[in-house]
């Protein structure tokens, strides 16, 4: 059995409040961007700028799997 995909932490700040990067996409194209990903696919639209909004939308909708793969994205820039 797996065990569930925590929070990306970093010092401890996963409550804070994140302020989006320069650069980031809107709510709308995040969305987009999200369910596509959800699906499959798009994941060419993720980068720098978005990859925190997603990862935030993932954990929202519960999508562990969506959030893992974001999270590991993160991890390998």
């Amino acid at each position: 059995m797996q065990q569930p995909v925590q929070p990306y932490d970093v010092h401890g700040l996963k409550d804070a409040p994140q302020t989006p990067p320069a650069g980031s996409a809107s709510g709308d194209e995040i969305e987009d961007i999200y369910q596509a990903l959800k699906r499959g696919l798009g994941h060419e639209r993720v980068n720098d700028g978005n990859v925190q909004q997603l990862i935030a939308r993932a954990r929202e909708d519960g999508h562990q799997v969506v959030q893992a793969l974001l999270t590991e994205w993160q991890a390998s820039c």
